[in-house]
């Protein structure tokens, strides 16, 4: 009888090593793919906030906007730097880093959708993962509105 109660008190604890040891290099990574990182739901947050900003009709109600050849610059080094397998983030960055007021956000999009016929916040999120677009987001949420 003794036997049998070692042998299966052995059994529970090694079924109880082997599913920690799972735990521990299977299943907790696999979840931590499915987690959203502080970064991301911070960009999250930020990028609902800033929406209207990306609104092409935004700065139509006023305040500072983009000299044509900025605007024209500034979309072309944008889309330039969009790539099919690489993007050049450090170009689209500094892009935005000229942007001194959110009235302005509006307007570039607004050109970038009168040059390429395409959403310019949409072209990011679709080549930038959530972390990615933080730098820009901050940037933005900082700006002065420009009215």
């Amino acid at each position: 009888m003794d036997i049998l109660k070692d042998k299966t008190n052995q059994n529970i604890l090694l079924a109880g090593g082997l599913l920690l040891i799972a735990y521990y290099t299977i299943i907790k990574p696999v979840g931590n793919i499915f987690t959203p990182s502080k970064d991301e739901i911070l960009s999250d947050d930020l990028g609902k906030k800033l929406d209207p900003y990306f609104n092409i009709n935004f700065y139509k109600k006023g305040g500072y906007i983009l000299t044509n050849a900025a605007s024209y610059s500034l979309t072309g080094q944008i889309k330039d730097a969009i790539g099919i397998f690489y993007d050049e983030e450090s170009k689209i960055y500094a892009a935005f880093k000229i942007l001194k007021y959110k009235t302005q956000v509006s307007y570039l999009c607004y050109k970038y959708y009168e040059r390429y016929n395409k959403d310019l916040l949409t072209d990011l999120k679709q080549n930038f993962n959530a972390k990615e677009m933080l730098p820009i987001y901050q940037h933005i949420d900082n700006l002065p509105l420009g009215r």
